[in-house]
């Protein structure tokens, strides 16, 4: 199935949240997918959305010696390229465990949802993220499925109340 699917864990807080939801990027046709889908049911809401690009060791870019200004420029390169269309999307550049660092975020920013694609497939060695966010998470988890073939790619979901 399509339908994304809300998972709100019952030791969820939601007093202090502000309306921001947090959106895992990679730059695959996948995560754009999910992007879109999040941004039409959560754009709505007046939600802040925050993408957030965690670079694992072993794939760290080789920046020279002016960082912040490459790494803004980095920054600015991957929106134009895998988020073009999306307003108002702020990039967090993170190191180290995608889940470690999604969680940490989501308390910086205070959030108060995460919207993450997933293939649903639980086979060992898969959904390592989703494994831990569900184990950790105190926030709500929006799952959107990822499509199986291009043509799902487009599939859209209707309006979501939060």
């Amino acid at each position: 199935s399509s339908t994304p699917v809300l998972l709100v864990p019952p030791n969820t807080d939601l007093h202090h949240a502000d309306a921001t939801a947090l959106i895992p990027l990679d730059g695959s046709p996948e995560c754009r997918a999910v992007l879109e889908r999040a941004v039409t049911l959560i754009g709505p809401t007046g939600c802040d959305v925050v993408g957030v690009y965690v670079f694992e060791d072993a794939r760290i870019p080789a920046f020279s010696d002016q960082v912040h200004h490459e790494a803004a420029a980095w920054t600015e390169a991957f929106l134009r390229r895998h988020c073009s269309g999306v307003d108002a999307l702020h990039l967090e550049l993170r190191v180290g465990d995608p889940a470690e660092q999604l969680l940490r975020v989501a308390r910086e920013q205070h959030a108060m949802l995460i919207a993450i694609g997933w293939n649903q497939q639980l086979q060992p060695g898969r959904a390592r993220t989703v494994r831990a966010l569900l184990a950790q998470s105190t926030l709500p988890l929006l799952f959107f499925p990822t499509p199986t073939h291009a043509s799902a790619l487009t599939q859209r979901s209707s309006h979501l109340t939060l």
